[in-house]
């Protein structure tokens, strides 16, 4: 009997004898490891809820649980109906929920958590409470009671689309100074707005010495400055290896920047993966000296970075990406360079990321609606794929809604698919007729593996 159990119910009009039948046909978890179920969008209530967790409550050997239950009519008792169903788990370990845009309000999270924390195995919890009708009142009293779960190692909550404001973010930041067995951190706070008091509070109570990775998406959060406290716990968080860091549309300037990065450059730091958005801010000519000298005292242990900018000058971008090109043990790189000027310059560092690091595995480069990509530079750049490391595993290239003419396309692509090394090619491009000859070229590659042609919209970074 296999050990893990799926099952996908979305967009449909559930009833309870449907529900029933799908559900008789295909649960069956009484020595099952995993279960990842999926009820989005089928017009849920807390009666169905209630039916199908019934389903659930005889895996006594489930030590994880997947649970997608956004965009329906899920409301208090639903929400205290999945935690009582986890708390009588006797081997969970791991729980995933997503209640996106549902209703379950300050009532049904505070249900939540009164039953979740009688599970006394449970070490990962990830919960998407965005739109759902919680209050800042609601959310503090939510973390009050979450921060009894002292033997938690990994957490994840996304907060956005509710009435939250500094209050429950308070609550928040109060509750991760309690998790001291804390080792992998993801808040989403994003579109809450965030002063320089607050984000400094959240960073305090971060200081934990076992935090190996840390996710914060802080976009749209009003924030101005205030990062030096944010730089502060990353420069003496020698156990962090693993940092995600969203800060788009903030209208954060070069002085935020340097007060970012600028604790890094003093302190031995062991980040081993940076993934930084910057779109929408200004971070200048000496904000982004401050990004450079960071990835350069960084050489000895980066291992993969992904960065996305917006109106950086074109020569700063160059020293930038060849800072980038000299990190020694470099594996994996993405750069979103959407509105990014582009010149010669550019386009020759960009073709040097391709030769120079040793140990590049995968590379992703999204230059989705480039007019400045023309013909000429793109001239330049097609050299550059002819000798491409045998490092090189894997190739994401985003070049939709550029001047490029069908027949470059086409060149490129055939270039890149006669490196046999190559084990994964994703590629954006609007050039449909071409399709069926560059999935031609494909098939005589033997050692490719992943090969998807496209041309919808999928931002590479967050």
């Amino acid at each position: 009997m296999s050990q893990h159990l799926f099952l996908s119910i979305e967009n449909l009009q559930l009833t309870e004898s449907n529900l029933k039948k799908h559900f008789e046909k295909s649960i069956k978890v009484v020595y099952q490891n995993s279960v990842y179920l999926s009820l989005q969008n089928v017009k849920l209530t807390d009666q169905l809820l209630e039916i199908a967790c019934s389903y659930l409550q005889n895996g006594d050997f489930l030590t994880s649980v997947e649970l997608n239950l956004r965009e329906n009519k899920i409301g208090s008792q639903g929400a205290n109906d999945i935690a009582s169903l986890i708390a009588k788990l006797p081997s969970v370990r791991s729980v995933k929920i997503n209640f996106w845009q549902n209703q379950i309000g300050d009532k049904g999270l505070q249900l939540f958590a009164e039953k979740v924390i009688q599970s006394q195995s449970l070490e990962k919890i990830s919960l998407n409470i965005e739109d759902n009708q919680i209050s800042s009142e609601g959310l503090q009293s939510f973390c009050e009671i979450l921060q009894k779960m002292k033997q938690l190692t990994t957490l994840a909550l996304y907060i956005r689309g509710n009435k939250v404001d500094q209050r429950g973010l308070a609550g928040v930041s109060k509750v991760l100074k309690g998790f001291t067995n804390l080792i992998n951190l993801k808040l989403s706070l994003c579109g809450i707005s965030l002063n320089h008091q607050c984000l400094e509070e959240i960073s305090l109570n971060l200081n934990n010495n076992k935090l190996q990775s840390l996710y914060l998406d802080l976009q749209q959060c009003k924030i101005k400055d205030g990062l030096s406290s944010l730089g502060k716990l990353l420069a003496c968080s020698t156990q962090l290896y693993d940092l995600y860091l969203n800060l788009e549309r903030n209208a954060i300037e070069q002085s935020g920047i340097i007060d970012f990065f600028n604790p890094l450059l003093g302190c031995q730091s062991n980040l081993s993966t940076i993934e930084i958005n910057l779109k929408a801010n200004k971070i200048g000519k000496e904000g982004s000296i401050e990004l450079s000298n960071a990835i350069r005292k960084l050489n000895s242990t980066l291992k993969s970075i992904s960065l996305a900018f917006s109106k950086v000058e074109c020569v700063d971008m160059v020293d930038i990406i060849e800072s980038i090109a000299n990190i020694t043990y470099l594996q994996q790189l993405c750069l979103s360079l959407r509105s990014q000027e582009i010149r010669l310059e550019l386009i020759q560092a960009l073709g040097n990321i391709l030769s120079q690091p040793q140990m590049l595995a995968n590379i992703k480069l999204d230059l989705r609606g480039q007019t400045q990509l023309t013909s000429e530079l793109f001239q330049v750049w097609i050299p550059y794929f002819k000798n491409l490391k045998p490092n090189l595993k894997s190739i994401n290239l985003d070049l939709s809604q550029t001047e490029l003419q069908y027949e470059e396309i086409f060149e490129l692509a055939e270039l890149i698919l006669e490196q046999q090394n190559l084990h994964t090619f994703v590629y954006y491009h609007d050039c449909g007729y071409i399709q069926e000859e560059i999935k031609q070229s494909a098939l005589k590659n033997k050692n490719l593996i992943c090969f998807e042609l496209t041309n919808e919209e999928d931002d590479l970074l967050f």
